[in-house]
């Protein structure tokens, strides 16, 4: 009797090890495959079995993008585990429909405040800032040199962004000068959310106009500036838990630039090639 009963142990441990690894592997696949939160927690409160994560289980699937709130159901998650009993005698039938309906514990909140979070991030922290997919900014800088700038950002995949600005200036009181330029820029999002730091690419093209009356000199000669800028850029966007979007930026790429004729001088030349290669941002906007 004592060895029918170790081996029903044995044959225990082994499912319950076989049924937890194949529950891990399907919730790594399927976290991998970038399914929304929403889907993935669904799955595991559908799971027949509990997962019983590692430390090392878990940090690998914080790694391949799984949020906190999956883990945490992972975790709490308690399914229809195998028993001894089950194992020793197996029911001749099937049980009723209603008999077999296994009651899921609810879902966790979708937003968890950790210990050692400082409260005052709670103000900041939007708990939907990972579900944001979209961003529009007026550059509110932009506004105080005269310049109307406007971009739009899709995130996809949590992490990698798009952007398309288009600026205008119409020019200033005492300097006959006015332009236009059209960007497109990638970004790359560490924190994977929209409420993250990024680093990130640009390719600006436009077009001024001016009289070379400016702070760089006064020619008194009329020329067309047509230039292409690409270099790189670094920035951080902070969101309010109602979507307010601020986002602050810097960037500075290599310019290449044809002057019409006539041209300014060279020293201005050189001077407003050197100033188009930055790329500022401060903007404020409404992530959704």
């Amino acid at each position: 009797m004592k060895r029918v009963s170790f081996l029903c142990g044995v044959l225990f441990a082994f499912v319950s090890g076989v049924l937890a690894s194949q529950q891990y592997d399907d919730l790594m696949k399927l976290v991998k495959s970038g399914a929304s939160e929403e889907v993935v927690i669904a799955f595991i409160n559908a799971s027949d079995s509990s997962y019983n994560l590692s430390s090392d289980q878990i940090v690998r699937l914080r790694e391949n993008g799984a949020s906190p709130q999956e883990i945490i159901a992972a975790i709490k998650h308690k399914g229809g585990v195998v028993t001894s009993s089950t194992v020793q005698a197996a029911p001749a039938q099937s049980a009723p429909a209603e008999a077999a309906s296994v009651t899921h514990p609810a879902s966790p909140p979708p937003y968890v405040v950790y210990p050692g979070r400082r409260v005052w991030r709670n103000y900041w922290y939007s708990p939907h800032a990972d579900k944001m997919k979209q961003a529009v900014q007026l550059d509110v800088a932009g506004l105080f040199l005269g310049t109307l700038s406007l971009n739009y950002e899709y995130l996809f995949n949590r992490q990698h962004g798009l952007v398309v600005e288009g600026s205008y200036y119409p020019g200033y009181a005492d300097w006959d000068t006015h332009g236009e330029n059209v960007e497109l820029a990638y970004r790359w999002h560490w924190a994977r959310s929209m409420n993250s730091g990024f680093i990130g690419v640009f390719v600006n093209g436009g077009r001024s106009y001016g009289n070379g009356r400016n702070w760089f000199a006064d020619t008194g000669t009329g020329y067309t500036q047509t230039s292409i800028t690409v270099g790189p850029d670094i920035g951080k966007r902070w969101v309010t838990p109602w979507g307010l979007s601020l986002v602050a930026k810097i960037g500075y790429g290599y310019t290449w630039s044809k002057f019409g004729n006539p041209a300014p001088d060279q020293n201005t030349i050189d001077r407003l090639r050197w100033t188009t290669g930055f790329d500022p941002e401060i903007s404020l906007g409404y992530a959704f």
